[in-house]
């Protein structure tokens, strides 16, 4: 198979490309430590955790092989470069050990806010199912005292 020539320029912009993806690839892999960790928060047990934890890895796997195969076929007419594979998981780690860190700090913030925002809302939906649920428990009660009467 005989090699196919790529102008400088080409190559600049497939490996800015790479760079790019491999930040966003980054964005992704926070979006799903965020669900993972505020899933995790509500549901107890280590094997519901393992069981998250492991769905979101194979989820995370999927996009991000997705990614990798779109970014090779937009760029680069689905001619796979080295540099490019180079670049992208260059770009992944660029974001994790620059923004990476601040997500990860700020990640705690935000999921103790969204226990706190589900919690309100479930102390909502207490407040207004809890009469609802009494005068129906009231009425079954009235009704299974008539049955026995009868």
């Amino acid at each position: 198979m005989g090699d196919i020539y790529v102008s400088p320029a080409a190559q600049t912009l497939s490996a800015l490309y790479s760079i790019l993806a491999g930040v966003a690839g980054g964005v992704v892999y926070d979006l799903f430590r965020l669900i993972y960790a505020v899933s995790s928060a509500f549901f107890g047990g280590a094997v519901c955790r393992r069981v998250i934890r492991a769905a979101c890895d194979v989820l995370f796997s999927i996009v991000y092989s997705a990614m990798a195969v779109v970014l090779v076929y937009a760029a680069n007419g689905g001619i796979v470069r080295y540099y490019m594979i180079l670049f992208f998981f260059s770009g992944s780690a660029l974001y994790l050990l620059i923004i990476g860190r601040f997500t990860k700090k700020a990640e705690a913030r935000l999921t103790e806010a969204i226990k706190a925002l589900l919690k309100l809302l479930a102390s909502f939906v207490k407040r207004v199912y809890e009469p609802v649920y009494k005068r129906q428990h009231e009425r079954r009660v009235m009704r299974y005292i008539m049955k026995k009467i009868k």
